[in-house]
């Protein structure tokens, strides 16, 4: 290597550089999969400190990490913007980038040629070096204009790649038309092509399909010469939990327009089956091609795509737009990002561990709340609009955790459910605590009173009570909001797989319990309810009796108190 590297160096030396081109080689231990500028955080941080010791070099970086030693190679290259270089981007405006690649290509075909086996790193390098002295030897001529019109020198074009990747539309018969749902163009599908050269990465559209399937690339070029055969394929590879996640695009014949040079060709690659989002998902495509009179050519970069990936369990149930139930890209954010895996088990888990966090944000990154306005807002009470408001009641939070699942192909019946207490016209969420002893009315299952002013709920989310023996101590925290509303006359939330759970608080509540309560429309007589148990010990404070504006409140302790049960039930057939 140090022989290689001092060949290389010459070159410098020679066109008005000397001693200020250097290559380094170091090798890291990848903790974490943190990125800056596409680097991980190890290999950026060793670019920066080598641009501290020259302002030339060739950098090569290899990487250990958990699944073994030297598992991959990172390049960067810095080359001269003037002298005998400066007509590195008067040749063409990529031509800086494209040797970089190059060199790259090289250093990861020849590793993986020796199956990265750490021991023959010091052969890719070797290799990359070469390749990198050759392609400058000639460079060196190339910069002298009457040689670049010369018939028997060195054709400048011959190091630049076959063509570049401008526009990548991906479809297939499991492809999903997913819809915006940010600040602008709510509820329109995401442009295409998804990759544009002409984009920044992050503004490439992201994409869905069902995993397991086969997925379609339509793929364009802009071609740098006429060639007689043209193949091309891609690859994509990327590391999520541990797991090796692989889309391969087997090769396939393009064709050429002869007058623009444009390529184009249809790739088919296979999915995995997986619940799984691919963040910033690279795939590399390559290209082979054959001049007249020349042999075939080796394969070649060509360019890479990079979007967001979402693979889905199954077919996504039908939309219901009607219903506020659409392909949006929260629901895939959230399903796909945090739902890993290949069941529903696997699915529901890890869903509702992102929403018992309470921290549920739109995909855009902007938090969504429960009751963040208590009055004067505008409350969703279904998913589309909880999306675009970012605020909702229990009835959107509910239907946002359902419809995430349903992207997946998993819907249940009787999996909307609606809870009120049994006997009161309404509870008080945790914490309330009461301020007056015995109460205005002692010696009643109702001891308190409290009176509300007009209106309830002041423009700052408090209560305006006139008159007060219970005060709110202390809210229940929901999602994005520590202060959330906290008197209800009902409350809604999910029946998944026979247990309860209540998205807009975070809570699992179990399976009910079946209890026999006295009857009020039959006195004397029971009646069989399906109790709660759970939501009343976890979240319910106390009970009130209303009339107008007058409350009899109970509070909630063993023995003496009212409970929460099912009152109604909804499934996929009528009402969600």
């Amino acid at each position: 290597l140090q022989a290689a590297a001092a060949k290389l160096c010459a070159i410098f030396d020679t066109t008005g550089f000397a001693g200020q081109f250097k290559v380094y080689d170091f090798g890291f231990y990848l903790h974490q999969e943190n990125t800056t500028g596409g680097y991980p955080e190890p290999f950026a941080q060793k670019i920066q400190e080598v641009q501290a010791l020259s302002p030339y070099y060739l950098l090569f970086g290899k990487q250990t990490d958990k699944t073994g030693v030297y598992t991959r190679f990172w390049v960067d290259l810095v080359l001269p913007d003037t002298g005998r270089f400066e007509c590195i981007d008067q040749l063409s405006p990529t031509l800086r980038s494209d040797i970089k690649k190059e060199i790259e290509y090289v250093t990861l075909t020849t590793y993986a040629q020796d199956e990265n086996a750490y021991i023959q790193y010091a052969r890719a390098e070797n290799v990359a070096i070469e390749m990198l002295q050759m392609v400058l030897a000639d460079f060196v001529g190339c910069c002298d204009p009457q040689a670049r019109n010369s018939e028997f020198s060195f054709t400048c074009n011959s190091f630049l790649f076959p063509a570049s990747l401008t526009e990548v539309t991906f479809s297939g018969n499991h492809y999903i038309e997913m819809k915006q749902d940010g600040d602008t163009n709510f509820g329109e599908p995401f442009q295409k092509p998804h990759y544009l050269s002409t984009r920044p990465d992050n503004g490439q559209s992201p994409l869905a399909h069902v995993s397991g399937f086969d997925i379609s690339a339509f793929v364009k070029f802009n071609g740098n010469g006429l060639f007689d055969a043209i193949k091309v394929r891609g690859k994509g590879e990327k590391q999520v939990e541990g797991v090796i996640v692989i889309v391969k695009f087997e090769e396939e014949t393009a064709s050429q327009d002869q007058n623009t040079k444009q390529i184009t060709v249809n790739l088919t690659g296979k999915l995995p089956s997986m619940v799984v989002f691919l963040d910033d998902f690279q795939v590399k495509w390559e290209m082979k091609v054959k001049k007249t009179g020349e042999p075939e050519g080796v394969w070649e970069p060509v360019g890479e795509t990079v979007n967001d990936w979402y693979l889905t369990l199954r077919q996504p149930i039908v939309e219901e737009p009607g219903k506020g139930y659409q392909y949006f890209h929260t629901l895939f954010d959230i399903s796909c990002r945090f739902g890993k895996g290949s069941s529903d088990d696997e699915l529901i888990h890890g869903v509702w561990e992102h929403f018992a966090v309470r921290q549920v944000n739109r995909a855009d990154g902007q938090p969504l709340k429960y009751y963040g306005q208590w009055s004067g807002g505008i409350l969703a009470s279904k998913t589309s609009d909880l999306l675009q408001n970012k605020d909702g009641m229990c009835m959107a939070w509910t239907r946002l955790l359902l419809d995430a699942l349903k992207l997946h192909g998993f819907r249940e019946d009787d999996n909307f459910i609606v809870v009120k207490a049994y006997e009161s016209s309404g509870f008080f969420v945790k914490e309330w605590q009461s301020i007056s002893t015995p109460g205005y009315y002692p010696n009643t299952p109702y001891p308190y009173k409290n009176i509300s002013g007009s209106p309830l709920y002041t423009s700052n989310n408090t209560y305006n009570w006139e008159y007060f023996e219970v005060t709110l101590k202390k809210p229940s925290l929901s999602q994005n909001n520590n202060n959330p509303q906290s008197d209800f006359s009902s409350h809604i939330f999910a029946k998944i797989k026979g247990a309860f759970y209540d998205p807009s608080y975070g809570l699992y509540y179990g399976a009910p319990t079946i209890v026999s309560l006295p009857s009020y429309q039959y006195p004397g007589t029971f009646e069989e309810k399906q109790q709660v148990l759970e939501l009343d010990d976890k979240s319910i404070s106390s009970y009130y009796k209303k009339d107008d504006t007058t409350y009899q409140i109970q509070m909630n302790k063993p023995n003496f108190g009212d409970s929460i049960v099912i009152v109604e039930i909804y499934d996929g057939s009528n009402n969600y």
